[in-house]
Parts: structure tokens; C-alpha cells; sequence
């Protein structure tokens, strides 16, 4: 009997056993599949944080990708501005104080105030383009113009005539050009309130260039202050085929300045005497804004009435007379010239 019970104890006691070893077996079988849930949960979180991550990434690059795309249209939009209104005021403003003649050797030298944005020719001509900045498409054309040079090897005189409006006229827009009205009024002259701030003599060989310095004197009447009020000086040009020079007119004398001689075959001498050109007109609007452009007579302009025509010329007053009224003379002109105008 009691090796019975001893039996029936141990039976419990290894029926325990095994109990106690299935639930600690069922214990780490919850435990492992509680951890694989745990590993799968992390692993669904990195694979969630990697998505995010990409669709950061996503949405950065198509957020550099708009903004470069942006950039780049605002260039283009820039690139299709063409502020030839603005250019060019800075390049005629007048300068800060009213000149003399001697400082126009250097004043007339000084470079334009602002360069236009034209990369392709950059960089050989930096003295008027550059990479960058404000555009200009109508003053663009003048550079290509002048770095072209179109008539520069002509041998003609309407091709030399049309090389210099190209560097000179270009910036004179008013200037006017003698179509023989009479043989003392210069080949080309500029007036501002009726009163001739500029002018020039062309001629047609290069070797006569001083000829053509030769009229700018002879070709003037006195400095008289009825043409020209307080005008301190006048600029002028001389040209001989492809030769042209800048110089000044005081009363009394003209004087050419040697440092502002050009060869307009020369693409670089070209651009030089455009510059001056530009600074000429700059001198002018000083001038005209301090009050020093101002007369009482406007030389070369005609008064007209029903019967006649009173034109003031270099030196003499032209009276028309239109005889209409005369059936004898066949309703002709008769012309009366008054020498020694004075003031």
C-alpha cells in the first residue's frame, strides 16, 4: 500500500512535471510569437518610414525641380525685356557739371555708363557688352552695326557717308545733312533750340582730311550771339573717307583733337568714335540744361509768308520774292542776298 501511494506520487509528481513543462513550452511559444509579432510590427514601421522618406524625397526634388524650372523662366522672361528706354538714359544723361573746352579731349573718352547684354560678342567688344544685365534689342542692332561695318571697305562716297551715320548720326537723331541749300552750311549739323550745337564736313578721299578740317572754319560765320546766345563752344567732326576726327569751334578758331582721331575700318576705332558720339550728345544735353542753349535768331531756318520766304544763312539773309502777281515775268522768283549780318 504504501509503495502504492509512493507510485501514485510520483505518477502526480512527473504528471506535474510534464504539466508545468507544456505550459512553460506554451509560455515561449506565446513569448516567440509575441516578439515575431514585435519584429513584424518594426518591420512595417521602417518599411512605413522608408516610404516616407521617399516621398520626402519625391516631393524635395519636385520642389528644386518647379523652382529651377521658375528660375529659368524668369531669366527668359528677362531675356525678352528689352529696356532700350532705360539704356539709353543712362548712356545721354548729362554729366554733373557744365564742361569746358578743355576737358573735352578727355570727357568725350569716358566710357558709356552701362553695357548691354550681349553674350556672343562679350567678349571681344567689353567696352559696350557684357554677359549680363539689361537688354536692349534697338541699341543691340547699333553694336551689331558697328561691329559689322557694313560700308567699311567702300570706296565710294555714299558708302563712307552711310559708315559715318552708322557711328555718328546714330546717336544725333536730329541731325541734318546739307542737300545743297546753300555752299556754307556744313555737310551735317545738329540744332537744339534752334541753335547749331553740332556739326561736320565730309569729304570723299582720306588724303583730304584737312580740307575737310579746313571748311569746318571757313564754312562759319562769326560767333555771333544772335545764332548762338551763350554757347561756350561747338562741337564738330571732320571725315575724309575712312578717316574722321572730333574737335571743337570757339569763337575765333577751331580746334581738332588728336587723341580723338579715328580709322572707321577699324572695328575697335568704330566703337571708340560711337562712344564719343554718345559723349558729344551728353556734353549738349549739359549744356542745353544749364541754359547755355538759347538764341535769338535760329540760323538756316526760313520765315514764309503768302508772297515771300526770309531764310538766315552763314553770313547772309536770303529774301524770295514770289512774283506770281506778274504776268510779264511769268510769275518767276526774284532772290535779294543782304550781306554782313550783324548783331
Amino acid at each position: 500500500k504504501a509503495k502504492a501511494k509512493a507510485k501514485e506520487a510520483e505518477a502526480k509528481a512527473q504528471e506535474a512535471e510534464a504539466v508545468e513543462r507544456t505550459q512553460k513550452e506554451i509560455v515561449k511559444a506565446k513569448v516567440k510569437k509575441v516578439e515575431a509579432k514585435a519584429k513584424e510590427a518594426e518591420a512595417k514601421a521602417q518599411e512605413a518610414e522608408a516610404v516616407e522618406r521617399t516621398q520626402n524625397a519625391i516631393v524635395v526634388a519636385k520642389a528644386k525641380e518647379a523652382e529651377v524650372k521658375a528660375k529659368e523662366g524668369e531669366r527668359e522672361q528677362a531675356a525678352q525685356v528689352d529696356d532700350s528706354p532705360g539704356i539709353a538714359a543712362a548712356w545721354f544723361a548729362p554729366f554733373d557739371h557744365v564742361p569746358t573746352a578743355d576737358e573735352l579731349p578727355s570727357l568725350l573718352r569716358v566710357p558709356l555708363a552701362e553695357k548691354i547684354c550681349m553674350p556672343q560678342l562679350a567678349d571681344a567688344f567689353p567696352q559696350v557688352t557684357a554677359r549680363d544685365g539689361r537688354r536692349s534689342y534697338m541699341l543691340s542692332a547699333v553694336i551689331i552695326a558697328l561691329v559689322q561695318g557694313l560700308f567699311a571697305d567702300s570706296t565710294n562716297e555714299l558708302g563712307n557717308v552711310a559708315l559715318l551715320d552708322t557711328v555718328v548720326s546714330s546717336p544725333f537723331i536730329i541731325a541734318n545733312r546739307n542737300s545743297g541749300e546753300g555752299s556754307l552750311r556744313p555737310d551735317a549739323y545738329c540744332k537744339v533750340n534752334g541753335v547749331i550745337v553740332f556739326k561736320g564736313e565730309d569729304k570723299r578721299e582720306a588724303s583730304a582730311l584737312n580740307d575737310a578740317i579746313a571748311e569746318l572754319s571757313w564754312k562759319s560765320c562769326a560767333w555771333n550771339t544772335l545764332f548762338m546766345g551763350e554757347l561756350p563752344f561747338m562741337l564738330c567732326y571732320a571725315s575724309a573717307g575712312n578717316l574722321m576726327q572730333f574737335g571743337v569751334q570757339k569763337p575765333g578758331r577751331v580746334t581738332m583733337f588728336p587723341n580723338l582721331r579715328f580709322n572707321l575700318k577699324l572695328t575697335q576705332d568704330r566703337i571708340a568714335a560711337f562712344t564719343c558720339a554718345i559723349n558729344c550728345c551728353r556734353v549738349i544735353g549739359t549744356l542745353a540744361t544749364h541754359g547755355k542753349v538759347a538764341a535769338q535768331l535760329h540760323l538756316y531756318d526760313t520765315f514764309k509768308n503768302d508772297t515771300c520766304e526770309v531764310t538766315i544763312e552763314t553770313g547772309f539773309v536770303r529774301k524770295e520774292v514770289h512774283l506770281s502777281w506778274c504776268v510779264a515775268l511769268g510769275g518767276s522768283t526774284v532772290c535779294f542776298l543782304t550781306t554782313g549780318v550783324t548783331p
